[in-house]
């Protein structure tokens, strides 16, 4: 069992990374996504499941053969739902919703594996109720639920 300042320095971690994903240079995506490992192996019990060790080799054959798009993708999994798309700029935009709630989370990074890693943490912290991704503005769309942006 981890002590709270233990949980609270993994939480903080995570949004770091998740920050890192959205503003880092594209030649840094491997780097972020062997963090992001690298962190979720590590995930505190309290705070639920951390990644197994099988889904941990499997991501890390894929990055080791340069597929950060399929290792990114592959880290999300496949309860959640994604869109992504590229901004007049040369951002990348992750829209990611989870199954069943239909909670929807977007991100923007330099890549496609960079928003989609940044989408997949923030989908992270929100489910664990962490405030950081609170501070993202909520907009009410056409439909009854809100969305958030980061």
């Amino acid at each position: 069992m981890k002590t709270a300042h233990e949980v609270q320095g993994w939480t903080t971690s995570l949004d770091g990374l998740r920050r890192a994903c959205m503003s880092c240079a594209a030649g840094e995506e491997l780097q972020r996504l062997h963090e992001a490992l690298d962190l979720l192996r590590r995930t505190p019990r309290e705070l639920g499941p951390s990644l197994s060790r099988a889904e941990a080799g499997k991501i890390e054959i894929m990055l080791a053969c340069g597929a950060a798009e399929s290792a990114a993708l592959h880290l999300i999994g496949p309860q959640t739902s994604v869109m992504m798309s590229r901004g007049s700029h040369g951002q990348c935009l992750a829209s990611a919703v989870t199954e069943p709630d239909g909670l929807e989370l977007m991100c923007e990074g330099a890549t496609v594996s960079l928003a989609v890693l940044a989408a997949h943490l923030s989908m992270v912290m929100e489910a664990l109720g962490l405030p950081e991704v609170q501070m993202g503005e909520r907009l009410v769309s056409g439909w009854d639920d809100p969305v958030t942006l980061h």
